[in-house]
């Protein structure tokens, strides 16, 4: 799954390790943002920043599952940017929060975890959690368009909606 990582860009930092972790789960983790630190010489920074902006749209709206780490406070607001963006698709990408909630638009979000381990633990497939003494679900992803109550599925009927997706994505794409 393509994964977008939002967040302060002064916790840069500490998502690397997270990102990290999502790519040993298998999935593709589309935030470039995470690895940037200084303007390219030459350029002003008026057309750097105008450049890593639509960059950082095109790459959120690219992914299937949005992840916003409220943890570390906000300095730009950029994370609040890409997350109503995610919120625009309407059901065609998935929104999650890791992080206390305070805002109305917060509840909005698919799902809403404490902490990095608890999301963490929620992506990861049921044999990377047992290989990491974890006991956890797994989250498949559902096909657009709908509002998945996974957390009253049994194990096989998880794996029947994930396939299902499987499916879908391979007929219509991921953001068609």
């Amino acid at each position: 799954m393509k994964i977008y990582l939002a967040g302060s860009f002064t916790s840069r930092f500490d998502l690397r390790p997270i990102r990290d972790r999502l790519w040993e789960l298998g999935h593709d983790v589309v935030s470039t943002w995470l690895d940037e630190s200084i303007p390219t010489p030459g350029m002003t920074r008026e057309t750097f920043e105008r450049k890593l902006g639509l960059k950082d749209l095109v790459e959120s709206a690219m992914a299937d599952l949005v992840i916003v780490d409220l943890l570390a406070p906000s300095t730009t607001g950029g994370r609040y940017v890409e997350y109503g963006l995610a919120l625009g698709r309407f059901q065609r990408q998935l929104v999650w929060l890791v992080g206390p909630l305070t805002g109305v638009f917060h509840y909005l979000a698919d799902e809403h975890f404490d902490s990095w381990a608890e999301c963490l633990a929620y992506l990861a497939p049921p044999s990377a959690s047992l290989a990491h003494g974890l006991n956890v679900q797994y989250y498949p992803v559902p096909e657009a368009g709908t509002t998945p109550i996974y957390s009253t599925m049994t194990e096989e009927q998880r794996a029947v909606a994930f396939n299902d997706h499987l499916k879908w994505l391979e007929r219509e794409g991921p953001n068609d």
